[in-house]
């Protein structure tokens, strides 16, 4: 993986699109034979990346990501370029909010090598699922979250962060007429003042 002109997070030789599916009519969801790679903060620190197939995460009932909200999000997309490459838009900036968002919720930094390294064995693992060009991307869904249990209002003993993807297409099926339903909210505010609504915080989208 090499960094481009214009940001771009390029990977090159990537194999083919895998064969048996309609790129055409994937549209968005989740699809479960993919790869993830993962990464666990305890006793001070980080450890090495492993990948492993998609599937259930170990927890415990006391977590602090299930009892105290301690979850982080991010979004992104690899998406296979005319030239046969393999293109993330600025990921070093869903670094840097991921980090921000540990910040204010006082989890351990996530150094921006481990989170790039992290997406990037998840997208060379699911490099066959990464869709033929114009024709989708890998979406990609980091989680940074507190893994270890706890009963105390404390931060977490350990956290795991996580990558995982799943090939999509457009949000909206092409040429249904079909857009966003929208609804003007006036009973309460995701973004209060002095709360953490500039983060992604898992929490912050409960509402919608």
């Amino acid at each position: 993986m090499v960094l481009s002109r214009g940001g771009l997070r390029l990977c090159k030789g990537p194999p083919a699109p895998k064969g048996g599916i309609s790129w055409e009519t994937i549209g968005f969801g989740l699809r479960k034979d993919s790869q993830m790679a993962r990464a666990v903060w305890a006793d001070g620190r980080w450890g090495e990346v492993e990948v492993t197939p998609y599937g259930p995460l170990p927890m415990e009932p006391g977590a602090t990501a299930l009892n105290y909200g301690q979850s982080l999000f991010e979004g992104m997309k690899a998406t296979r370029t005319s030239k046969g490459r393999v293109a993330l838009f600025r990921p070093g900036k869903n670094a840097q909010r991921m980090q921000a968002g540990g910040r204010r919720f006082l989890m351990p930094a996530l150094p921006s090598s481990l989170f790039l390294d992290t997406v990037r064995h998840c997208v060379v693992a699911n490099g066959e699922l990464i869709p033929p060009h114009g024709k989708g991307s890998l979406y990609l869904r980091p989680l940074y979250f507190g893994s270890g249990a706890g009963l105390g209002v404390a931060p977490s003993t350990e956290y795991t962060f996580v990558t995982f993807g799943s090939p999509v297409g457009g949000y909206f099926t092409p040429g249904s007429g079909r857009g966003a339903r929208m609804k003007l909210e006036l009973s309460h505010q995701r973004a209060a003042p002095k709360g953490v609504g500039y983060v992604k915080a898992a929490g912050n989208y409960a509402p919608c």
